[in-house]
């Protein structure tokens, strides 16, 4: 009989696992991900939030984050902006484009 064999997991870095988390507070998700619908891919979003309540596609980076928020029906969310029945746009510094 020889050595007990391992499993064979994959690396967390691996691009498969990259940006893929689910924290108590939903799922988390790179801009680029694979598992990112083409349709939402074409907004070219930093990341992808989802948690119970909401989606958020956030776009910006280090200096300045903002996005659009939808809100699960019936709740009527928050933000900097609202755009629509639970659809907010939100950015960090509180403002928003004035033009559509």
């Amino acid at each position: 009989m020889g050595p007990p064999q391992r499993s064979k997991r994959p690396h967390a870095s691996s691009i498969s696992d990259r940006g893929r988390t689910k924290p108590k507070d939903g799922t988390f998700l790179y801009g680029d991900d694979p598992s990112v619908p083409a349709a939402l891919k074409l907004l070219k979003p930093s990341s992808i939030r989802i948690n119970d309540e909401n989606i958020d596609l956030e776009f910006g980076g280090a200096l300045l984050h903002f996005g659009i928020r939808a809100f699960r029906p019936g709740l009527a969310g928050s933000g900097t902006k609202q755009l629509g029945e639970g659809l907010w746009f939100y950015s960090e510094n509180g403002r928003f484009p004035s033009k559509p």
